[in-house]
């Protein structure tokens, strides 16, 4: 036991996660996991300065896996939101994508209301824009916002995002 403390220790010290044995990763509570078993979601986490001129191979992939779903642009983590909302709408309608739908939150509690949680629940992916992270995960950690986002990722959605909005 003392051993598998250790580990674990080390382990999170490296930036790691370490299974506790019942589906839960060292650091986040058991509870924060849905039971329905594993999910079925796809993560895309792009570094940043993906092409959006040229081929745009990972932004076209985004689009076909939401498999002509919507695909909701997250601007949550931008100072300038309406830009990116503009740009990235205009890639993703390019690309082919069904319907694009403009989430944004100037301040937290905008993801305790149903507008944020509706445009998600038919949506096959949420795209989140960079920008800060800190904004991304204050506005929306333990909301119904943040839920909606988990849901559409057990529910075999897309969650991607570049730069900011990947390491959120």
């Amino acid at each position: 036991m003392a051993a598998a403390k250790r580990s674990k220790k080390v382990a999170a010290r490296r930036g790691r996660r370490v299974g506790d044995g019942n589906g839960a990763a060292a650091g986040i509570p058991a509870g924060n996991h849905h039971s329905t078993g594993h999910p079925k979601g796809i993560l895309v986490m792009i570094g940043g300065r993906e092409d959006k001129e040229g081929e745009r191979a990972i932004l076209r992939e985004v689009v076909a896996r939401a498999r002509k779903r919507s695909v909701v642009v997250a601007t949550i983590s931008s100072g300038y939101p309406r830009d990116q909302w503009v740009a990235y709408s205009g890639l993703f309608k390019e690309l082919a994508a069904s319907d694009v739908a403009w989430l944004d939150l100037e301040e937290r509690g905008g993801a305790f209301g149903e507008k944020g949680v509706a445009l998600l629940s038919s949506a096959g992916c949420v795209f989140f824009t960079g920008g800060d992270q800190v904004r991304i995960t204050s506005r929306l950690s333990g909301t119904p916002l943040e839920a909606a986002v988990r849901d559409l990722y057990q529910r075999g959605g897309v969650v991607a995002g570049t730069s900011a909005g990947a390491t959120a």
